[in-house]
């Protein structure tokens, strides 16, 4: 049983998936890992191509081969969470915090993104911290994969999914029939989860893979980042998580 006693950032780490140097936040529990790392110059102590990882697959993967290594390679965090070196979950509220999903900005204010008492009680309740809702305008997640990316490709991940999970049909038709989604790959959740998340995530997107050649276009061919984001929102309905939404930090 859990102990509210415990419930401090000692135990949490937010991952900052990064390709090249940056100016990192100076907070303990966020943990910057350089991505695509295995033919770069090092810049990071976290890289995705130590330990077991798949740091080969990045240009198709993009920041799953971050979330892979954590999987692997993170064996102490209780609360694990991702994001970008250019967005970030804005935790402290401002007057228009409840309306806006994205705030643009030149600069990161470390005060900011700080994660408070009520974001921690929220984990320690089993919650999955999630970014605003992704709004796709008149189009359903189906009809947007499908303009902006590959039919077909959708096609096999839907046929795999369904083979492998047959019970996250009901979720697969929910999230691909709405016109919003949570993007990013971005999260923050418990361990239990987080595992639980991986090994479904990475079954499915292998299988995919076997079928679904590599693509001459460098950001089509980053099939399997495009993937995860609508697939992450099936298994929030397949796992019948309770979600927190916070807006994001976008740096321009």
């Amino acid at each position: 049983m859990k102990n509210r006693a415990n419930m401090t950032t000692s135990k949490l780490a937010i991952y900052i998936a990064s390709h090249k140097p940056f100016r990192f936040p100076k907070i303990d529990y966020y943990r910057p890992i350089q991505v695509n790392a295995y033919k770069n110059k090092k810049f990071l102590s976290f890289r995705d191509d130590m330990g077991i990882n798949i740091s080969n697959k990045n240009n198709r993967f993009c920041e799953l081969t971050a979330l892979y290594w954590i999987w692997k390679n993170d064996f102490d965090s209780q609360y694990i969470g991702l994001c970008h070196y250019r967005r970030y979950f804005k935790f402290k509220k401002s007057w228009n915090y409840y309306l806006k999903p994205i705030f643009e900005k030149n600069y990161l204010n470390d005060k900011e993104i700080m994660v408070s008492d009520k974001i921690l009680r929220l984990l320690y309740e089993n919650y999955v911290i999630v970014p605003k809702k992704y709004r796709l305008g008149k189009m359903t997640v189906e009809q947007h994969y499908c303009q902006f990316h590959s039919e077909e490709d959708l096609k096999i991940l839907k046929e795999i999914v369904i083979k492998k999970y047959p019970n996250c049909i009901s979720a697969w038709e929910n999230v691909f029939n709405r016109k919003w989604m949570y993007a990013y790959n971005m999260f923050i959740t418990d361990r239990k989860l987080f595992h639980q998340y991986m090994a479904w995530l990475f079954d499915i997107l292998f299988a995919v893979e076997r079928r679904v050649p590599p693509k001459s276009d460098v950001y089509q061919n980053r099939t399997f980042g495009f993937m995860a984001e609508r697939l992450f929102n099936v298994f929030l309905i397949y796992k019948k998580c309770r979600v927190q939404e916070i807006p994001i930090i976008f740096l321009t």
